[in-house]
C-alpha cells in the first residue's frame, strides 16, 4: 500500500517524469559523425508518416540536465498529451558533450526533435486530441 501511495504521490508532484518511464528508444544508426550525418539527413516528414502509419505518434525527447522535449512550452506539457502519446528518447544525447562531434550531435538531434514535435503538436490540434 505504501508503494502505491508513493507512486501516486510522485506522479502527482512530477506528472511529466512519468514519460521517462514509458519512453521508447528512438531508433537510429551509426555513431559519432555517422550519427550526426544520419540526423542531418533525416526527413521529419518521412519519420512522422512512418510513426503515423504504425499508429505510434509521440514526442521525441533528448537528454540534457533532465529529459527534454524540444518544441513544447510548459503550457503545452499537459498530462493528457503524455498519457495519450508515446515518448521516444534519442540515446546518446546529453548536456555535457566530450568533444565537437558530440556537441554537434546534440545540436542536430535537438533541432530534429524540435521540428518533429512541432509537427506532432499540429497533428494533435488538427485531430482534436486532448480537447475538452
Amino acid at each position: 500500500m505504501k508503494k502505491i501511495f508513493l507512486s501516486i504521490l510522485i506522479l502527482n508532484i512530477f506528472p511529466y517524469s512519468a514519460t521517462a518511464w514509458q519512453s521508447r528508444i528512438f531508433p537510429y544508426e551509426g555513431e559519432g559523425a555517422e550519427a550526426v550525418e544520419y540526423f542531418e539527413n533525416l526527413s521529419v516528414e518521412e519519420v512522422f508518416q512512418n510513426f503515423q502509419r504504425n499508429d505510434q505518434i509521440g514526442f521525441i525527447s533528448v537528454y540534457g540536465f533532465n529529459l527534454m522535449t524540444p518544441g513544447l512550452t510548459e503550457a503545452q506539457r499537459e498530462p493528457c498529451l503524455f498519457s495519450k502519446l508515446s515518448s521516444y528518447v534519442i540515446q546518446g544525447t546529453s548536456d555535457s558533450p566530450t568533444g565537437d562531434v558530440e556537441a554537434k550531435f546534440n545540436r542536430v538531434t535537438y533541432s530534429f526533435a524540435e521540428s518533429f514535435n512541432t509537427k506532432v503538436l499540429s497533428y494533435i490540434e488538427e485531430k482534436g486530441i486532448c480537447k475538452e
